[in-house]
């Protein structure tokens, strides 16, 4: 939204459409004031005035289920590896997407990491039970990181501001 015009959208109907009119489709709030919440992404402020918020786009591609496959990517690749316990119920774990996985430096890191994630709700499920005892997951969330070479190097078992997250992940290799 970079070069936005004040004044200016595009409908989706609009078959008019100029390289720097912004996009309706692209916009969640309209007309907030600087200074005011927004959650969730980035603001594109003209002058005093909040033209538009669009969510950044997600460094982080997710594999869902299967920690073995992509362990043995990770460990193809000499990547690290990251795997996210989570569940539906999760209250911390929906935190972890929404503030600590969604920070712009924290997916810029993890962009260089082989990414997993097990859905938990159901631990009634042998093959979920089985990944949480084999990786030694007591509560939720869980998200253990593993170094290129396989070997794990951090666990984080409670929710994480960004930051600190971003500490821990920056010294794995």
């Amino acid at each position: 939204m970079v070069g936005a015009r004040p004044g200016r959208l595009t409908g989706r109907g609009n078959a008019r459409h100029h390289p720097h009119d912004v996009d309706r489709g692209a916009l969640g709030l309209l007309g907030k004031r600087v200074g005011q919440s927004v959650e969730g992404g980035n603001r594109a402020c003209i002058g005093k005035d909040i033209v538009g918020f669009a969510k950044p786009a997600e460094a982080l591609s997710w594999q869902q289920g299967n920690v073995d496959i992509a362990r043995q990517r990770a460990l193809r690749e000499s990547r690290p590896l990251i795997v996210d316990f989570t569940a539906a119920w999760c209250g911390a774990c929906k935190e972890l997407d929404k503030l600590t996985f969604s920070a712009a430096p924290v997916g810029a890191e993890l962009s260089r990491f082989v990414a997993v994630r097990v859905d938990a709700t159901n631990d009634e499920d042998p093959k979920v039970g089985a990944a949480l005892k084999r990786f030694g997951v007591r509560g939720l969330p869980t998200v253990v990181v593993f170094d290129s070479r396989g070997k794990e190097a951090i666990r984080f078992t409670d929710f994480v501001p960004p930051d600190q997250f971003l500490d821990g992940i920056k010294a794995v290799d």
